[in-house]
């Protein structure tokens, strides 16, 4: 995989196809470094993405951001389904295998990716074959949304907690779906952060990846021609 396809396809994300492949053109023109090459794509990406949100009227961002929750909330019933398969094949080979049972930390460990990275992944390609050059925009906004109600809902749930509820609330379906653990404001502030960082950089992969693909498919198919 070249490096200037990945470009292509992350620039890709917030303009038109032919503009993103004008901009990489450029920066390999200049004979860059690779750390300087990708600092210029991200620095061109987060700059478009932004001009992009400053534009966007309300309504349409917030249309954007509720079809993406429910896209995501899809996307999450089948990572419980891909979680509940691999959990039961974890379980059956560790009981006929070494008569033994699933540790503790494996369900977290099976837990956690699936509701951290495969889930949002494929978010990511759907907002990408959905949105086009306004994907990057929308996975912007959609992870400062989840970031806010991370953080309001934690800071709730913390007040409520001094006045002796309960400290903490689990949506489970195989997988936790919703989840805040208030024992502290560290705990709060984490899970916002996460939510600011990894969660848009998970998305913004599984639809930089998706564009790429297309674009691969795209330049096959003119080949054969």
């Amino acid at each position: 995989m070249r490096r200037a396809d990945l470009a292509e396809a992350i620039l890709s994300l917030t303009s038109p196809p032919e503009r993103a492949r004008s901009i990489v053109g450029d920066f390999l023109e200049e004979d860059l470094s690779t750390l300087r090459f990708w600092f210029l794509v991200a620095r061109t990406a987060t700059a478009q993405a932004g001009r992009q949100l400053a534009a966007e009227r309300a309504a349409a961002l917030e249309g954007i951001v509720i079809r993406g929750l429910m896209a995501e909330c899809g996307y999450l019933l089948a990572a419980c389904m891909v979680f509940a398969f691999l959990l039961w094949v974890a379980i059956s080979v560790l009981l006929v295998s070494f008569h033994t049972d699933i540790p503790d930390g494996g369900v977290a460990l099976l837990q956690w990716p699936m509701a951290n990275l495969l889930a949002p992944f494929w978010l990511g390609r759907w907002m990408a074959r959905r949105y086009r050059q306004r994907a990057a925009s929308g996975i912007l906004a959609l992870a400062c949304f989840h970031a806010a109600i991370d953080l309001c809902a934690g800071l709730a749930l913390r007040e409520a907690a001094r006045s002796g509820l309960g400290t903490h609330f689990d949506v489970i379906l195989g997988l936790k779906l919703i989840w805040w653990d208030v024992a502290d404001y560290g705990a709060v502030l984490h899970s916002a952060i996460l939510y600011a960082t990894l969660y848009p950089a998970v998305v913004l992969a599984g639809a930089a990846f998706y564009r790429m693909r297309q674009s691969q498919a795209l330049t096959g198919a003119s080949a054969a021609n």
